[in-house]
């Protein structure tokens, strides 16, 4: 029996596929706990540039929560839920690229795991909703407070009241999805190598700057400071005179 989730390398990137299709790849308590564990560790591996995370299977990327698991057990003081939300994953703080390869449907935890994300690559036959409200529960792992920025307010307040599914195609014309692909994960491995061949300070930076909640010049003038501070800035330009690839050190 395969672990329910695969933790592995590719290239410069750590995949994570949850897998258990059996139940449309639904989240334990269990489960969170070893996603927020790889994510731990990516965040100190110099090695892993970016995380892609997938689903097994065609159907399902995540159907959310395992309630046969968590209803009624609440939240555990301290678990990675407690610290991190949903998976493990919809709260932490890692540094690096996230890219979802959208394998299948995306529904409630499993569509916020992907407004976590900063790179979507979907399935065409893949559809992205939240139906909490049809269980009593609020879109609490994120979706009723990042969906707006996302796709604005009107479209996030459609999809959050009504509870609809979306298809890949009505989500990439949202902004939901970045792209759609026949072969999501093959995809985010491609962006993911892509990515890595940028200076990672610049890329960190770039991202703090993109996940901030407001416009802040005062941060994003921080930003360059430190980055044009960086061994990396003078390599990228003595790469881009010699017309060399160049060796970022990160520093």
């Amino acid at each position: 029996m395969s672990e329910p989730v695969r933790v592995e390398r590719v290239g410069s990137a750590l995949v994570l596929t949850i897998d258990r299709p059996e139940v449309r790849n639904a989240v334990t308590r269990a489960m969170c706990e070893t996603i927020a564990a790889a994510l731990d560790e990516a965040e100190t591996d110099a090695a892993v540039r970016s995380v892609v995370v997938t689903g097994a299977g065609e159907k399902a990327f995540c159907a959310g929560a395992d309630l046969r698991d968590v209803t009624g057990a609440g939240i555990e003081k301290g678990s990675a839920r407690d610290r991190y939300g949903f998976g493990g994953f919809v709260r932490h703080p890692l540094e690096k690229p996230l890219i979802a390869a959208v394998n299948g449907d995306a529904v409630g935890g499993g569509a916020e795991m992907l407004l976590r994300c900063d790179l979507v690559v979907a399935a065409s036959h893949a559809r992205i909703g939240f139906p909490e409200v049809a269980r009593g529960v609020v879109a609490g792992g994120g979706g009723a407070l990042r969906l707006r920025h996302v796709v604005g307010p009107r479209v996030a307040a459609d999809l959050l009241l009504t509870g609809r599914l979306v298809d890949a195609p009505a989500a990439r014309e949202s902004g939901l999805v970045t792209e759609l692909h026949d072969q999501p994960l093959v995809r985010a491995l491609e962006l993911a190598e892509r990515i890595a061949a940028n200076a990672p300070i610049a890329i960190a930076a770039t991202l703090r700057l993109l996940r901030a909640d407001a416009e802040d010049w005062d941060a994003n003038a921080r930003e360059v400071e430190r980055v044009l501070g960086s061994a990396d800035v003078a390599e990228g330009a003595a790469a881009f005179l010699e017309r060399r690839p160049p060796r970022w050190t990160g520093a």
